[in-house]
């Protein structure tokens, strides 16, 4: 993952490519979001990223985070992670459940036992989700619309280009696997081939 980042730092100062914050807002440049909330969030990925100045966005699991399992970031890291200036987060629902799979309630519970808890947690609004599993559907996204919901990531791969998609976010998926030249070709979009 260093090596990756330190490449692709390289190839944006190089090429004129800002790194932007996660946003609803389709500005050009590159974004850097996390899921799950997982401890090497903060232990190894957010030096590297703050080492360079990329802003990156962490979606949580509220019951990842209260699980006790080492694996995850706990509340406390969580306050520690959002000491640094250019980290911010998002919820990734309460218990990482399928939203698609579950009935109208259940995604409310989800959404809002999230929000409530990461809004106490933290004392800043959250307006952003990322769908647990990539799962989601019109009815979801609906309800994200209810919610007030800026922006929602989703796992469809491609480039987000327009504002009207800004609850179905697309990504492309950085695996701990990735070689740096891996990394530096999907950003570039030498992966695009995967498009539907």
């Amino acid at each position: 993952f260093g090596g990756g980042i330190e490449r692709l730092a390289n190839w944006a100062v190089s090429h004129d490519v800002q790194f932007v914050p996660f946003s609803e807002s389709p500005v050009p440049g590159v974004t850097v979001t996390c899921d799950d909330g997982y401890k090497s969030t903060l232990e190894i990925a957010a030096p590297l990223l703050a080492n360079h100045a990329i802003p990156f966005h962490v979606f949580l699991t509220r019951d990842f985070a209260r699980s006790n399992n080492s694996r995850y970031l706990n509340e406390s890291d969580i306050q520690r992670l959002l000491s640094l200036p250019l980290a911010s987060v998002g919820i990734h629902g309460t218990s990482h459940q399928r939203l698609s799979n579950l009935p109208t309630s259940r995604v409310k519970d989800e959404i809002r036992g999230a929000r409530a808890w990461l809004e106490d947690l933290t004392g800043r609004p959250i307006t952003t989700l990322s769908y647990p599993h990539g799962s989601f559907n019109d009815a979801v996204v609906n309800i994200l619309r209810e919610e007030h919901f800026t922006a929602a990531a989703c796992s469809s791969v491609g480039t987000y280009r327009d504002h009207k998609h800004r609850l179905q976010i697309p990504r492309i998926d950085i695996w701990s696997l990735d070689r740096p030249q891996d990394l530096l070709r999907k950003t570039r979009g030498n992966w695009d081939f995967l498009l539907p």
